[in-house]
């Protein structure tokens, strides 16, 4: 059986240009762990994708293995879409003279080859090359695809599986224009960092799929740079061009952006954890005060205040569940959210929460309240408070969404998110979807 694509057309979001186009956001923002000497070096990633082009200059010695699980006869990128995705993640930006570096430029790169020529690939052969790359010792993988399977499917099933051994990042998926409920897997996994888009001025692209999950999970978890991303174009296309580069719009522009962020992270932390990785990334994520915690979960991806975070939030968001109709029965749903100190001094912490109702307004007086304002967390330990969602208040129903902001000594330490939804007798939370086989690459709607 054949999954369906996520956008209109094979070539939707290419858009070729003949001058030079800005700098990416992320590009900027990398500078700083640049400086530091952190580049991803050491650090092994994987990109599971319709090949990488390696005879590219940007890519030239980055690949340490690949292996092809696809329909397609070979390794070539004739598509054109994971060469792009490694570029964001490692390009060296030899062509360009630096101009288009990727986020982590020395990062040790596994190509995995899960999509054919035509971008469609089977999820047999995208399970098996997500157990590949962690065999080869991947600590980071980059998954920039998807499809409509609701429920766990067998590549949720492998994030949920293999999480232990690497951190998989994930877009989020292209269906924003149908809705809430729109998340594809495998970024519909728990355990994935599941990473929407946004422009330059942090506005949400429209395509972008949006939270919850269908059975509730709070996603996405993080946003990342994702309209008009300029990186390495393929010259094994059928018809290949001299340009070098081309500008791409999708989550899965934006994903790489995310795995690379992680990828200078982990050179400095070398004993994280994919789990740990993951909260610190998305409890310094920078939140857009216009967006609800559904479109762009955290906020977007910030490494500068990742590579300095004192405090991670765990876990690194919090779901309320749904509550339908009525709700005069409704019973509060408290929630253990636990600060960890990364620094060898205690921290006191003041903690307040922010609340919107679905307008993007202040939520009910007392729909969401955490037991804490203040706690002390010892230096390398731990500290507890709960959180607790009390949908009995107010008379809107819809999804609800808010955040808990950990201040500390005159700067913002970590921050958690969370949603909660009420529904009337006819409201839907989530749209439904039909399972099938095949996947393919993330393309706008």
């Amino acid at each position: 059986m054949r999954r369906p694509p996520n956008g209109p057309s094979p070539t939707c979001g290419w858009t070729p240009r003949s001058g030079p186009p800005s700098p990416r956001a992320c590009r900027r923002s990398a500078r700083p762990s640049w400086k530091s000497g952190y580049t991803g070096k050491g650090v092994k990633v994987a990109v599971l994708d319709s090949g990488v082009d390696q005879t590219h200059p940007d890519l030239k010695g980055l690949e340490i293995a690949q292996k092809n699980f696809s329909g397609a006869p070979d390794v070539k990128d004739r598509y054109g879409h994971g060469t792009h995705v490694a570029s964001i993640v490692a390009g060296s930006g030899a062509k360009s003279g630096g101009r288009y570096k990727g986020v982590a430029p020395d990062v040790k790169l596994l190509d995995g080859k899960v999509l054919a020529d035509d971008g469609f690939g089977d999820i047999s052969g995208i399970v098996a090359g997500m157990q590949w790359a962690v065999d080869q010792g991947a600590q980071i993988v980059n998954l920039s695809l998807g499809g409509d399977d609701p429920g766990l499917d067998p590549m949720e099933a492998a994030v949920a599986r293999l999480s232990g051994r690497a951190l998989f990042v994930v877009s989020a998926g292209n269906k924003g224009g149908d809705g809430p409920g729109t998340i594809q897997s495998p970024g519909s996994a728990p355990a994935a960092l599941t990473v929407g888009a946004v422009n330059k001025q942090d506005q949400l692209g429209d395509f972008s799929s949006l939270g919850p999950n269908r059975d509730g999970t709070p996603k996405p978890d993080i946003t990342g740079p994702g309209v008009e991303i300029t990186a390495a174009l393929t010259t094994q296309s059928e018809q290949p061009s001299g340009e070098g580069y081309v500008a791409q719009t999708g989550t899965s522009m934006a994903a790489p952006h995310v795995a690379g962020a992680a990828a200078l992270l982990l050179q400095q932390h070398p004993d994280w954890s994919g789990a740990r990785l993951k909260t610190v990334l998305t409890g310094s994520a920078k939140p857009n005060p216009r967006l609800h915690a559904y479109q762009q979960g955290a906020g977007r991806v910030d490494l500068k205040r990742a590579s300095t975070a004192l405090v991670a939030a765990e876990p690194g968001s919090l779901g309320f569940g749904l509550q339908s109709w009525p709700h005069t029965d409704d019973k509060p749903v408290a929630k253990t959210l636990t600060y960890r100190n990364l620094g060898t001094r205690a921290v006191t912490l003041e903690l307040t929460v922010a609340a919107t109702n679905p307008s993007g307004g202040p939520a009910p007086a007392g729909m969401f309240t955490i037991r804490d304002t203040q706690l002390t967390v010892p230096a390398g330990g731990t500290a507890k408070t709960t959180v607790t969602a009390d949908t009995r208040k107010g008379t809107v129903d819809g999804v609800f969404g808010g955040t808990v902001l950990a201040s500390g000594t005159a700067r913002r330490c970590a921050s958690v998110w969370w949603w909660s939804a009420r529904w009337s007798r006819t409201t839907s939370p989530c749209g439904t979807s039909t399972p099938t086989g095949r996947t393919r690459r993330r393309t706008p709607r």
